[in-house]
């Protein structure tokens, strides 16, 4: 079956990816590689599918999900382990990072003017 397929709220695990060299490039840096397992979050209007990915929510048009192969699986996603890089924006391929919640916040910097 195919990710678009799947039902809001499963728990599935990937098979393979059959979309162009470029997309699959960055659905693997952002963690969707065979057997990574992928939570079904939220179905939108017009085939888009909110889903869970390693800690990351992720937004994924009708053409790319229907591209992903799935089985039905059971469990929580994994951890950050083998993310490589992040989507950055709607417009790369119709993949949007909607949160990530693997990076902290960054550190404020102090202000180093002091008086000795």
């Amino acid at each position: 079956m195919t990710l678009y397929e799947a039902q809001k709220g499963g728990s599935y695990c990937v098979e393979g990816l059959s979309v162009e060299p470029a997309i699959t490039r960055r659905l693997q840096a952002l963690g969707l590689n065979d057997g990574t397992v992928v939570n079904v979050l939220n179905r939108k209007k017009h085939g888009a599918l909110i889903v869970q990915v390693r800690g990351t929510r992720l937004a994924l048009g009708k053409h790319i999900s229907s591209s992903i192969q799935v089985s039905e699986g059971s469990g929580a996603a994994s951890g950050p382990e083998g993310r490589e890089g992040l989507a950055e924006g709607m417009g790369i391929h119709g993949i949007c990072v909607v949160e990530d919640k693997n990076f902290p916040e960054p550190a404020k910097k102090e202000d180093d003017s002091r008086e000795s």
